[in-house]
């Protein structure tokens, strides 16, 4: 039988990347945990990471089970406007899209 981690480990996407193997790289990161949150990063250089939301509960985020397990589909949808964070189809976040480089929420 699986049993959940006694601390909560985040899964995810990272996009609007750039420069990732420089010490100039540029990335966001949306990411959710089996506790029930998601959270949405900006790592502006190698090392200045800041939330853009922080841990964040949210229902759509599907938690374990009575076996330990829990499937969840996080999604970015960017668009003209603006940026939808989306799990397991429901939107959880909107952004601004002012061009992902640079993006600072």
């Amino acid at each position: 039988m699986l049993e959940p981690s006694g601390h909560t480990h985040y899964y995810g996407l990272v996009y609007g990347g750039g420069d990732l193997a420089e010490s100039s790289q540029n990335d966001l990161y949306f990411l959710v945990g089996q506790n029930g949150s998601y959270i949405l990063k900006h790592r502006a250089n190698d090392v200045v990471v800041h939330d853009i939301m922080g841990r964040t509960m949210h229902d759509a985020v599907a938690m374990p089970d009575d076996n330990g397990q829990s499937t969840n589909h996080p999604e970015v949808r960017v668009g003209a406007d603006e940026i939808e964070h989306v799990i397991n189809g429901t939107v959880v976040h909107t952004t601004e899209n002012s061009g992902v480089r640079g993006h600072h929420g």
